[in-house]
């Protein structure tokens, strides 16, 4: 198993979930308290580890708690192995999409070129300008020809919605009128 880019050797004779984590916090000597989620490795992604029924014998475990900031935790893995790919989950009017990627990370996207020139897109590009300087913001990329930025990878999933659902206020508002 695999926790703060540490590997570990564990056996246990766990017959729950919850049984289970406990025994990975005392090999990893963390407090029974802490908060910690398991993903395990199958065909170069991770998927979460949250039932009995998935464990498999020398299957290679990855623990991670929250609450520690632990950027890029996951790039190395995926990224060097296989594209990161992006699931849409929401999309308003081909202008503006919501994804969650492979690498657990959350993509707010707007076409540029979807949106007509005027003070909505100047609106736009500022909350995604400001969106893109929070905290839980990974990356963002940015047109050549305007410089407005079209795509923002967030570490959560309740910030993109709530940035996606900023966008699509802004839009539906204009159109409205």
């Amino acid at each position: 198993m695999e926790y703060n880019n540490k590997l570990f050797i564990l056996r246990t004779t766990a017959k729950t979930f919850p049984e289970f984590e406990e025994a990975i916090k005392s090999k990893i000597e963390l407090e029974r308290n802490v908060k910690m989620e398991l993903y395990f490795h199958r065909k170069g992604n991770l998927f979460v580890l949250d039932d009995m029924e998935d464990l498999e014998d020398e299957m290679r475990i990855k623990a991670l708690v929250p609450s520690q900031q632990q950027p890029n935790l996951f790039d190395n893995i995926i990224l060097n192995n296989n594209p990161v790919e992006y699931t849409q989950s929401k999309d308003w009017n081909d202008i503006v999409f919501l994804s969650q990627g492979s690498n657990f990370e959350f993509r707010v996207e707007i076409d540029a070129d979807g949106i007509p020139p005027t003070q909505l897109k100047t609106q736009i590009a500022e909350l995604m300008e400001k969106s893109s300087k929070l905290e839980s913001c990974k990356r963002f990329q940015t047109t050549i020809r305007s410089n407005i930025i079209f795509q923002i990878d967030f570490q959560t999933k309740s910030r993109a919605e709530k940035v996606f659902e900023q966008i699509v206020d802004l839009l539906e508002s204009n159109y409205r009128k």
